[in-house]
């Protein structure tokens, strides 16, 4: 009798778990040079006005784009790897990272702001759209380290981009099944812009109470 068959299962399924283990490993590098990407953009100075910050920004985004695609590459168009949950989680922390950018380098270099698409990202739509829920945390950082500078307008910007994220994405009405985690997301998306806005409301106030004490020349005791 012959078993080749098997043999032949057998070996293609070694295979499959190579290529899925390597993947893991290298997942987990898209998500921390995603997460390194992040913390070089709150680094950002913005009494830096001659940008001498932006290669960094530029260099850390191309090394985690082309790692990415690297990974895809190795992955081919494996569905059990292509639609496996980490894999997932790296595309959304990929996405994260690109669009945030997207956004704070034109705000600190006066560019217009565009989002990249999926596509342009090599990210799935489910992906990217998971992954732009989460932009709102790191936008919300971003605001409060303005904040603690008393930057009103760009701070306004900030919440204008976030709220505009929220009134987007609660068109959308899709199964658990579709999008995973997405009402969830965009529940917190609501009440991250909702707690920022009124967090610029108070202290907005609180600097022009301020200034206008000093000005009577009030001073506190």
């Amino acid at each position: 009798m012959n078993f080749s068959t098997i043999d032949d299962v057998k070996a293609r399924l070694d295979e499959y778990v190579e290529v899925r283990d390597k993947a893991i490993t290298q997942s987990r590098t898209i998500v921390s040079l995603s997460r390194s990407l992040i913390q070089k953009l709150h680094q950002i100075q913005k009494e830096d006005s001659e940008g001498t910050w932006l290669p960094s920004i530029e260099t850390a985004k191309e090394r985690l784009l082309d790692e990415f695609q690297k990974v895809q590459d190795r992955m081919g168009q494996d569905p059990r790897l292509k639609h496996a949950g980490f894999w997932r989680n790296a595309m959304q922390e990929l996405t994260e990272a690109v669009v945030l950018t997207s956004i704070i380098v034109p705000l600190y270099t006066g560019g217009d702001i565009t989002f990249p698409s999926p596509k342009e990202i090599g990210v799935t739509d489910k992906a990217f759209i998971l992954g732009l829920c989460d932009v709102s945390g790191e936008l919300k950082r971003a605001t409060l380290q303005e904040l603690k500078d008393e930057q009103f307008d760009l701070v306004t910007k900030l919440l204008t981009i976030m709220e505009g994220i929220y009134h987007k994405l609660m068109l959308f009405d899709y199964p658990h099944s579709v999008l995973p985690g997405f009402k969830k997301k965009v529940d917190i998306l609501r009440r991250v812009s909702l707690s920022t806005s009124e967090t610029l409301v108070k202290i907005k106030k609180e600097t022009e109470l301020r200034e206008a004490l000093e000005k009577v020349g009030y001073t506190r005791k």
